[in-house]
C-alpha cells in the first residue's frame, strides 16, 4: 500500500492512475492511512487523488467496507451464534480506527452487553 501512496505522486501517468484505482479498492480499510498521508503535505497531484479516495470512500456503497454496517446488529443475534460472532472478531482486529473494524468492535460490544 505505501509504494501506491507514494504512486499517487508519480510523473508517469499510468503509475499514478494505477495507483489511483488499487487505492480505491480498498479506500474504506485504510482511510485513516489516507489521512495520514494526506496531513504529510504531498504534491498536488497526490493532494487531490487522496481527497478524491477520501470522498468516495465516505460514501462508497463497498459492501466489504460496509458490511458490519449493513446488517443490523440485532440481525446477528438471530444467526447462528459461532459464524458470525467469529467473524465479527476476526473483522474487529483489522485496520485501527478503520470503518468496518470500528463497526465490528461496535456490533461485538453490543451483543456482549445484551447477554447475546
Amino acid at each position: 500500500m505505501k509504494s501506491w501512496l507514494v504512486d499517487l505522486g508519480n510523473e508517469d501517468f499510468e503509475k499514478r492512475d494505477a495507483a489511483s484505482t488499487q487505492l480505491k479498492r480498498i479506500a474504506g480499510l485504510v482511510e485513516p492511512e489516507l489521512r495520514a498521508e494526506l496531513r504529510n503535505n504531498p504534491a498536488p497531484e497526490a493532494k487531490k487523488r487522496l481527497e478524491e479516495l477520501l470522498s468516495r470512500s465516505s460514501f462508497s456503497p463497498d459492501l466489504q467496507r460496509n458490511f458490519v454496517t449493513c446488517v443490523p446488529w440485532q440481525s446477528w443475534s438471530n444467526l447462528a451464534q459461532r459464524r458470525p460472532r467469529s467473524l465479527l472478531r476476526k473483522l474487529a482486529e483489522g485496520t485501527p480506527k478503520a470503518n468496518l473494524t470500528r463497526s465490528a468492535q461496535l456490533a461485538l460490544q453490543r451483543l456482549k452487553a445484551f447477554g447475546k
